[in-house]
């Protein structure tokens, strides 16, 4: 028998059982509303299934992770005075796992009736409003585009014309450095002189 296990009796091994318990069921509200914010960010994919981006999964567990860790920590730090125990693992495990067997399965399927019911409902105003709302994109970007040639125009033409100039004189300077043989004759010429 150690000197932690005096100090260490059962009821207060039962009562950091309990509290770990009751945190696992909380972390299975936090995956929860994770996996809401997934449902949610993918609504054109079969909601329920398995099919959605890695990423979305990634960073979901990731957080959930990390969450898991620091409620593990702090509730070893005040049940426990810091220190790692079996029951406060095996209770959070436990209580996650109580809360997606029942509460987790019935909420899947509100989150999955809900997210069905708002992309209806997003269609169905969306509809209608659909070739108004792209007329009205289409006159605006005519709008921005003439507004821009109104004002910057005459700059932009005045610029093209400077570098059209530019590389004019710069083809005739290099016609004019070239100069011809004396004979009349090109380099490449193949004809004999007589």
């Amino acid at each position: 028998m150690s000197g932690l296990d005096l100090y260490q009796n059962q009821s207060a091994l039962l009562w950091m059982l309990a509290w770990a318990f009751a945190t696992g069921f909380g972390l299975g509200g936090f995956y929860d509303v994770l996996r809401a914010l997934r449902i949610l960010s993918c609504p054109e994919r079969e909601q329920g299934s398995t099919r959605h981006p890695r990423g979305y999964r990634f960073v979901g567990d990731v957080l959930l992770v990390v969450a898991a860790s620091i409620v593990l920590i702090l509730l070893c730090y005040y049940t426990n005075d810091g220190l790692l125990r079996g029951p406060a693992v095996w209770g959070m495990a436990g209580g996650f796992f109580v809360y997606v067997q029942t509460v987790g399965r019935l909420t899947l399927r509100v989150q999955v009736f809900l997210s069905r019911l708002l992309r209806n409902l997003v269609r169905a105003v969306w509809r209608p409003l659909r070739r108004p709302v792209l007329w009205m994109g289409a006159c605006l970007l005519r709008l921005i585009r003439s507004l821009w040639h109104a004002l910057f125009g005459k700059a932009i033409d005045k610029h093209r014309e400077r570098r059209k100039a530019r590389g004019q004189g710069q083809q005739t300077e290099q016609q004019k450095s070239t100069p011809l043989p004396k004979t009349g004759t090109t380099v490449f010429s193949t004809r004999r002189q007589a």
